[in-house]
């Protein structure tokens, strides 16, 4: 392998780090996005889950089996689910890769979640990462999406149809006296 091949090898990883970058920034701009994000993604999908959270911290028990079983069942099916769309919508291979190794180390750590041999804390701390790294992994892979986002405005058209308002108008005011 060259030189040249050798670099343009390395200028992959900016390029997916620009892209997660972009794609991580983009939606705020669309409110729709940002609303339906915080509505439908952070507040109705996981309800179950907030009752879990709100009972263990409202109960101030010692047992946190309930919050462990929450993120258990909530976190793998949410980010296996976005990271399946990202793996089967996009057509960058880092960004299929990257869901990839996301959902490993999300699924991974569940298991640990579960296991008694984490203390209480450890596995709500690494719920919550998770947890966060599956909104985040839906954010990234619905960036791009239509649906979510507005048409621009064409400066060119006319609000009331017809071509638009830079041309020059049609007639003259030859033989027009005030």
């Amino acid at each position: 392998m060259d030189e040249a091949e050798k670099k343009l090898l390395l200028l992959r990883w900016p390029a997916l780090k620009r892209e997660l970058t972009v794609r991580t920034k983009k939606p705020l701009f669309y409110p729709g996005f940002v609303i339906f994000f915080l509505v439908a993604i952070l507040g109705l999908a996981p309800a179950g889950f907030w009752i879990e959270v709100f009972l263990y911290f409202m109960s101030c028990s010692e047992d946190a089996t309930a919050i462990r079983n929450a993120f258990v069942s909530f976190v793998p099916a949410f980010v296996a689910a976005t990271c399946m769309q990202l793996i089967w919508a996009e057509e960058k291979k880092s960004i299929r890769a990257f869901a990839v190794l996301l959902l490993a180390i999300c699924m991974l750590g569940l298991v640990f979640c579960r296991s008694t041999y984490i203390s209480d804390l450890a596995a709500i701390v690494w719920g919550t990462l998770s947890t966060l790294t599956a909104w985040w992994m839906w954010w990234i892979a619905n960036a791009n999406q239509k649906e979510f986002q507005e048409e621009e405005p064409d400066s060119s058209i006319n609000p009331l149809g017809g071509p638009g308002l830079d041309r020059p108008l049609s007639g003259d005011l030859t033989g027009f006296t005030v």
